[in-house]
This record gives structure tokens, sequence and C-alpha cells, in this order.
């Protein structure tokens, strides 16, 4: 009843997105829940297609899962009941803000260097961003009477650098009020459980991963 997607850092499979009214989501699994172990089987070093199988079974047997979520101290543990389940087509959606980035003439590329550079004062090269993830968004609706329609791209890019020192920023304090270092994993529950301010779609964020 979710995806999982292998995580290379931790040589271990991650709960990516558990569907809505699953075993899954109603035994309290959340995205970003690394598997430690199937009924005290460790699972270390196992890709995806192995983990699936073992998480797979006939409908009302039940299996125990060992989790280490982010943020948490100690490993959890879940006892589910497999069921048959039909996997949702959209299992999420939600509305986006419709604001225009690219200017005519730029590439996706060449506008997010644009944007650390004007945004955050950072100069990067191409060679320095690495896409890890393309998201399309389509979507209408009827807003006080008038259609709404979104048909947006979002590419998502991780930079090759750690020396960038926050202090040296330059913000644009029209698009950027503050930046904060965290871990990754952190960031994703802190996004995940909405602890903080932010704008940040979790689907994007947890691709940095991967």
């Amino acid at each position: 009843g979710s995806i999982i997607r292998y995580y290379k850092k931790r040589d271990r499979v991650v709960i990516f997105e558990p569907y809505e009214n699953t075993p899954a989501s109603e035994a309290g699994l959340k995205a970003g829940d690394v598997i430690l172990e199937i009924d005290g089987k460790d699972v270390k070093g196992l890709m995806t297609d192995k983990v699936s199988e073992m998480l797979r079974g006939e409908a009302g047997t039940t299996f125990v899962l060992k989790v280490d979520r982010p943020g948490e101290t100690a490993p959890m543990e879940f006892k589910i009941t497999r069921r048959n389940i039909q996997t949702p087509a959209v299992p999420y959606y939600g509305v986006l803000a419709n604001k225009e980035h690219i200017k005519a003439g730029d590439g996706y590329l060449n506008s997010a260097i644009r944007e650390l550079r004007e945004e955050l004062g950072i100069e990067a090269s191409q060679e320095e961003l690495v896409q890890c993830y393309v998201r399309r968004v389509r979507y209408e609706a009827i807003f006080h009477g008038k259609e709404f329609r979104d048909n947006q791209v979002t590419r998502v890019y991780r930079m090759k650098r750690n020396d960038i020192n926050i202090e040296n920023l330059t913000l644009q304090k029209e698009e950027v009020s503050s930046v904060i270092w965290m871990d990754l994993e952190e960031c994703i529950k802190a996004v995940r459980d909405n602890t903080f301010k932010n704008c940040i779609c979790l689907e994007e964020i947890k691709k940095i991963l991967f």
C-alpha cells in the first residue's frame, strides 16, 4: 500500500509515499521511514523488488515492520495486516501557486542558475547542478464561478557544492526571507509534519535522496 524507493546513503529501502486508506497509512507509516526489518529479518542491502516481495502476502496475514523514522531516537515497529488493495491512480493532489519563474528564451537550467544568483547571491555553473526530478501538475477547478487551470512543470536540482556559507548569502527580500541549514532527513520530516513555514513540495524534496 505504498511506493518504496532504494536509499543509497543508508543501503536500505524507504517508504516514499504510503497510499491513503491502505494498511500502510492506517498503521501509521510515513514518507521517509527507513525499513530496517520485516518480521525480524534485516533487509539492509536488499533492493526494492526483494523488499516488495517480502511485504506482499495473502490477505488477512500479518507482519511486523521495523523502521527508522527521521527525528525519532529509537526504531519504531508496526504490526500490519495485509489485505487486497487497488492502487489509486492519483493518491494526492493539490493546487500550487501560479507564478512564472522562467523568462522567455531561458531554459530550466539557466533559469535555476539565474535564480540562485538573484535570490541568494550564489554563482553556480551548469556542471554544479544535477537534475533530480521533473514534476508536472495539471489541475482544473472552478473558483468563484470562474474556470481555473494550472499547467505547471517543475525541475528539481541538487547543487554539488559544500562550501556555501549562509552568512555570506545576499538575499532578495522579495523572494527569500531567511535561509537555514538542516540535515535533509530532518528537513523532510519538518516539511511532512509542517513544523515550520515553507512552500516546499514534499514529493520534490524527497527526490533529492535518490
